[in-house]
């Protein structure tokens, strides 16, 4: 159907539902473009945002993540910059808790641009406010969001920084706090970080006392990550009182 013969709501629905089917076929670029196309439409009548001010950052959100995926990175900026600055072009009264929960999401995907890009500086300032989001109460940072980024500060201190304990203590945050048990994947993901961190520490046994927890847990979810497996693999390989005696 075209769009001309649809309202604003039935437009909507259309590009959702493409976007939803085109993954389906090994299609990522068509989910690009109707995210742009959904932001841009969205956009148009300022009504339909001071009304349903979440549903318009959910299309930047779609947007950017999908731009970080892609590496399209162009237009990044912009559209980041946008983000930023929704809260005071569309006033409501919800102002301020929207302000509050875009400062944490524009943040955490900003850090996906800059790691991307090598904008050293500018990563670290970015580090500090994700900090700043997940240590302060003030920021309404739901539950997945803070698991996301917790994992986000573990890399960048583990791949980055090289500071296994730092890394350690964002894993803490996301393995202990009970809210943020929602997302297995990341938790999975934050499970196998913490073997590399305790790895490049040395703690060969506290690894080897983990690993079978690890398979366990991949076993329970249904978790296929062949890559994962082989890692694993590699850990007991490396924990093995024959190995060890030979460092």
């Amino acid at each position: 159907i075209p769009d001309e013969e649809l309202g604003f709501n039935e437009i909507i629905r259309k590009y959702n539902a493409l976007a939803l089917v085109a993954p389906l076929e090994n299609d990522e670029i068509t989910p690009f473009h109707y995210a742009e196309k959904l932001l841009a439409l969205s956009e148009a009548p300022p009504e339909q945002i001071k009304s349903r001010p979440y549903n318009h950052l959910i299309r930047y959100q779609n947007l950017l993540t999908r731009c970080i995926r892609l590496r399209k990175f162009d237009n990044f900026p912009e559209i980041i910059a946008n983000l930023k600055a929704f809260p005071d072009k569309y006033k409501n009264k919800t102002k301020d808790t929207i302000e509050k929960t875009i400062f944490v999401r524009a943040n955490a995907m900003e850090f996906g641009y800059l790691f991307e890009c090598g904008f050293d500086d500018l990563l670290i300032e970015n580090v500090r406010r994700l900090e700043e989001c997940l240590n302060n109460p003030v920021y309404p940072v739901e539950p997945i969001w803070k698991l996301a980024m917790a994992f986000t500060l573990g890399c960048y201190y583990l791949g980055y920084q090289k500071n296994p304990e730092t890394c350690l203590d964002w894993m803490d945050t996301a393995l202990y706090d009970q809210e943020s048990r929602l997302d297995r994947r990341y938790l999975f993901a934050c499970r196998m970080l913490f073997l590399f961190s305790h790895l490049a520490l040395d703690n060969l046994i506290l690894v080897q006392s983990k690993l079978n927890d690890t398979l366990s847990f991949m076993k329970k979810h249904k978790i296929e990550a062949p890559l994962a497996l082989h890692l694993i693999k590699l850990f007991k390989q490396l924990c093995n009182p024959l190995r060890q005696s030979e460092r």
